[in-house]
């Protein structure tokens, strides 16, 4: 968190080969991140006082969690961005299952795992189709291309901004994408 003071109002250029941008906004939801973290750790102190088990495991998985959180906060390219949502998915699709003894929550972690590598599927895809529409992978370079031609935009890219969009809203659980995997639609 003090890192996240610190640099704030300073320099943002990208950095790492441009793969992540430390901006105002991106130190501010990375605080967000930290700080929610940190709740949910105080808050879950009580639940594994009754079941004594996977405490480790439980703190180390939130952390990598939060670890991709913040790779997606501070993204300037698109593998960056697939990087941090893989993360921060792998580590909650084993959160899901974390009560090994429980055959519900060993439903639910397979459930999740079988709905992320669905929505995973289309995320690249759209990624692949943003690359190939613009030929970049840095937000930069996708925000050029979308500048320079205002009046022809190649379907492909509305494409891969529709499959992108797609995948990331069944990544998140959005309304409908979640009826479709209960079956109601």
């Amino acid at each position: 968190m003090g890192f996240e003071i610190y640099a704030w109002n300073g320099e943002a250029a990208p950095l790492y080969h441009g793969m992540v941008l430390f901006d105002n906004f991106a130190l501010a939801f990375s605080a967000l991140c930290i700080v929610v973290t940190a709740l949910v750790l105080l808050l879950s102190k009580e639940y594994f006082r009754a079941i004594s088990s996977n405490v480790a495991e439980y703190y180390a998985l939130i952390l990598f969690s939060l670890t991709g959180a913040l790779m997606v906060c501070s993204y300037h390219n698109m593998a960056m961005l697939f990087i941090g949502i893989e993360v921060m998915s792998v580590a909650l699709y084993i959160l899901a299952g974390i009560r090994k003894t429980d055959f519900s929550s060993n439903e639910a972690a397979l459930k999740y795992f079988l709905m992320g590598a669905f929505s995973t599927g289309f995320l690249l895809f759209g990624i692949t189709l943003l690359y190939g529409a613009t030929g970049s992978f840095d937000i930069e370079g996708i925000k050029n291309y979308v500048v320079d031609n205002p009046s022809s935009v190649s379907p492909l890219f509305y494409a891969g901004v529709l499959l992108l969009l797609v995948g990331l809203l069944f990544k998140v659980g959005a309304a409908t994408f979640s009826l479709l995997d209960a079956g109601c639609i």
